[in-house]
């Protein structure tokens, strides 16, 4: 009931910004099904906003494989709309509809959309990245290597990845330092899965 009476207090503070009006007729089940519109609006809105998946499931009940197919479908109708105001010479209104297009897809906001662009970053790796002080690439390219590897979710190779994709440079003996680091941790992990594998 919660959670139907939030769906409602946004669409009433939200009613000005629908494309088509709310008429009074609507019967029950078009009620319903508008509401589940609204509610798919919602969920889109906090998940472009870096809100975590278990607060989604938590606050919306939206499931991971549910969330996936409300960003797929948002993602394809976005690029649609993207590419009718490209053709219709709308550049303006393209650009902005690719922006968003990008947000959808990665689940986050704009400041962070040049760190997701970077191949291995997603919305989690991205968020770390900012808020260790890392907004953006020239700040990447210029961190040392070291500082990047203590990162959380920033091992060796992901650090290495971002170094080579940003430009940074880096002394022949950090990288060496680096590939040791992948090999003691590559070891390790190699223990944990035998001795799983041995009970």
């Amino acid at each position: 009931m919660a959670k139907f009476q939030l769906v409602e207090e946004y669409l009433e503070s939200h009613r000005d910004e629908l494309a088509k009006p709310l008429g009074e007729e609507l019967d029950y089940i078009d009620y319903e099904e508008a509401l589940a519109t609204v509610k798919t609006a919602m969920v889109l809105e906090e998940w472009i906003n870096e809100i975590p998946e278990s607060e989604l499931l938590e606050k919306y009940n939206v499931q991971p494989g549910d969330r996936y197919s409300l960003v797929a479908n948002a993602e394809w109708l976005l690029y649609a709309g993207q590419e009718l105001a490209r053709v219709l010479g709308h550049k303006e209104h393209s650009q902005q509809l690719s922006e968003l297009r990008e947000r959808v897809k990665h689940g986050v906001s704009k400041k962070l959309l040049p760190l997701v662009r970077l191949k291995g970053i997603g919305r989690v790796r991205a968020k770390v990245l900012y808020e260790s002080g890392l907004t953006s690439l020239a700040k990447l390219r210029t961190v040392e290597l070291s500082k990047l590897v203590s990162i959380p979710y920033i091992g060796p190779g992901i650090a290495k990845s971002i170094k080579e994709q940003v430009g940074g440079v880096v002394g022949l003996e950090e990288w060496k330092r680096l590939d040791q680091v992948k090999v003691a941790q590559s070891s390790i992990a190699d223990f944990i899965e035998e001795e799983e594998s041995e009970e």
